[in-house]
């Protein structure tokens, strides 16, 4: 054999050995992630269920969201149309509070006596009750 042969052989060795050196490792670390291949499982199946609980959580609050939102719409409905009547009695409270003074007034001119200075408990008490119930109105 030649030198070179022999070298050649040598280089061969050491790349043998090489590959034996690495390949025991991938086989250590192919044993780890064997061993840890059901671990991997139990996470991802602890991972679905996390997803599954998520999404029905999910699934709960919105269909409270659209619980309560279908019910606050109908009390702000309610409330809304409460305000339109108030508003409406209102007008007409308004209206007759001033039919009222007006027949009053009328009342008073009518049954006035000459001398303005001598006006006296000549109103009924019901009259007495009114204006003092219009006086707090104003």
């Amino acid at each position: 054999m030649t030198a070179w042969q022999w070298a050649l052989e040598l280089v061969l060795i050491l790349l043998l050995a090489a590959t034996l050196f690495y390949a025991m490792r991938l086989e250590r670390t192919i044993g780890v992630l064997r061993t840890d291949r059901a671990g991997l499982g139990d996470v991802l199946a602890s991972i679905r269920t996390a997803l599954d609980d998520a999404e029905r959580g999910i699934q709960a609050l919105q269909n409270m969201g659209d619980h309560t939102g279908r019910a606050l719409t109908l009390e702000i409905e309610q409330a809304l149309q409460a305000q339109a009547d108030l508003r409406f009695l209102l007008d007409r409270l308004d209206s007759v509070a001033a039919k009222v003074e007006t027949t009053i007034k009328s009342g008073r001119a009518s049954t006035a006596p000459e001398d303005s200075r001598t006006v006296g408990p000549a109103h009924s008490k019901a009259e007495r009750d009114l204006l003092k119930v219009l006086r707090l109105s104003k």
